[in-house]
């Protein structure tokens, strides 16, 4: 074995391309550090020495363990290479059809938003802002492309520039509570962005985080419940960032935001004079009337509470079942309800950035926090650089392809398998990505087309016949199997007939 080379014939033709391919495979085991040395060589001398060992001693073993040994190590040596390599393929097959359905996983995500008003003719480069926008959220691509398709679909005016704004800012809002959906904050900005006209993202950013620090619900609740009460909030004279203080406060008040929202709502429409006929006239009788504001009316109420005209039987009238605690709350103590609307009002501005604030200011001191975020970020980004693998992709059609044809043609499901795990093989070793024009994908007729599948998949691409026409054989010494840390690397010679 020692004085004899491995002979492999391959039926394959492109012999400069066979050879080039070859070498690059064995260029990248020398670089991962199965680089030359004589594993199988020395495995053979210590056979030989084994044998010598033998006739020396007349076959009694005496002194022969370290001989024994010495063969074993260096046989264990080749057999752990060639495990290696072996594990190295299935590695690489595996990681192919990885990469092939994460492509397709995001693209069925993406699809429906790429068609949504043509919009990839709009943005043609929509896949990779898509990725960007979810490395940058720490999102996965597919919630970042259902939360735009939202956003574009429910726009109701909003201008594209005012839309990305929205976006951007539901993204990084998103960061501070990723239990939260994208879909429901974009909801939550955009219903603010329509109903106030605020067309600073920034501004409305800042008012929703505002409000969810002085809410007592969560940031889903906010973002769930607070745009139903904006509207009623706006029509009693308050602005937005107004009522979104004032429902801040109102959740304080109960355990559940959307039972806190309807008792706010019951209040608020009755001091509207859009009660009910007995809550309008109990509210004259107290003196309250369509010229005050909204804070007069409760200035006005509070002190009749204070001098005993209001109980649960008067708040029920005014603010129903729902809402009669909360007006008695309100009433007893309305300078907390315009502490906590003034704390959000102050954030109605565009020359700060308060959830950016508090990422850097978490990042900047919490290392845990810092690491976190930093393997998230690695995830989105590693799974989008797979994503982004189309040669995978091409060769997952290919395989499907080549089952199809296998199937119209009846070849049997055992040749069928045979061919896959071929090609699973010859993927992870060689570079078999080969390209796809326009012209090789007729629309109306893929699947029929018989030259197709060579078109699709040529693991040779321009091969050229051999001189002759003939085989190609690949003599691979007995020490392309090497040592780690050697450097005596020989290539493969070939050779034609």
């Amino acid at each position: 074995m020692a004085d004899k080379d491995v002979n492999i014939k391959l039926k394959l033709q492109g012999s400069e391309q066979v050879q080039q391919q070859t070498e690059t495979v064995a260029q990248a085991f020398e670089r991962l550090g199965y680089t030359t040395g004589s594993t199988s060589k020395q495995g053979a001398e210590g056979v030989d020495e084994l044998g010598e060992s033998a006739k020396k001693t007349g076959g009694i073993f005496g002194g022969m363990g370290d001989k024994i040994a010495s063969w074993a190590i260096r046989l264990a040596g080749v057999m752990a290479i060639l495990t290696g390599i072996t594990k190295a393929i299935n590695e690489q097959s595996g990681a192919i059809k990885e990469h092939s359905d994460i492509t397709e996983k995001q693209q069925e995500k993406l699809v429906r938003l790429q068609h949504l008003g043509d919009f990839y003719k709009e943005r043609p480069e929509l896949r990779k802002e898509v990725a960007s926008l979810a490395e940058y959220g720490r999102r996965d691509v597919g919630e970042v492309a259902d939360a735009w398709y939202n956003l574009r679909s429910k726009a109701g005016g909003l201008s594209d520039s005012q839309q990305m704004g929205i976006l951007k800012e539901a993204i990084e809002f998103g960061r501070t509570d990723p239990s939260v959906s994208l879909d429901v904050l974009v909801d939550m900005m955009s219903l603010y962005a329509k109903k106030t006209g605020e067309t600073d993202a920034n501004k409305i950013q800042n008012v929703m985080s505002k409000t969810v620090r002085e809410a007592g619900s969560n940031t889903e609740g906010a973002a769930s419940y607070m745009p139903r009460f904006l509207p009623v909030g706006m029509e009693a004279g308050l602005s937005g960032s107004e009522t979104a203080g004032l429902w801040a406060w109102g959740t304080t008040q109960e355990a559940d935001p959307s039972v806190a929202t309807t008792g706010l709502r019951n209040v608020v429409m009755s001091l509207m004079g859009k009660g009910t006929p007995e809550s309008n006239r109990l509210m004259k009788n107290l003196g309250v009337n369509d010229n005050m504001d909204f804070y007069k009316k409760i200035e006005t109420l509070s002190k009749q509470y204070a001098a005993g005209n209001i109980g649960l039987s008067e708040a029920e009238q005014i603010g129903q079942r729902e809402g009669s605690v909360m007006l008695l709350n309100l009433l007893k103590d309305p300078d907390e309800m315009r502490r906590v609307v003034r704390s959000v009002q102050s954030a109605d501005r565009g020359d700060i950035d308060l959830t950016r604030e508090s990422i850097n200011g978490l990042l900047g001191t919490d290392e845990v926090a810092r690491l976190a975020d930093l393997s998230n970020w690695l995830d989105v980004k590693n799974e989008n650089s797979k994503g982004k693998d189309v040669g995978a992709l091409r060769l997952e059609v290919a395989k499907k392809l080549s089952e199809y044809n296998a199937r119209k043609n009846d070849i049997p499901a055992a040749g069928i398998a045979l061919a896959k795990k071929t090609q699973d093989i010859m993927g992870g070793v060689l570079d078999l990505t080969p390209g796809l024009s326009k012209e090789d994908m007729p629309i109306n007729n893929l699947v029929d087309d018989p030259l197709l599948y060579q078109k699709l998949y040529n693991p040779l691409p321009a091969a050229t016949p051999g001189k002759n026409g003939g085989d190609i054989h690949i003599h691979y010494h007995n020490d392309v199997i090497n040592d780690v840390g050697k450097s005596d690397y020989k290539p493969a010679r070939f050779t034609q007939e």
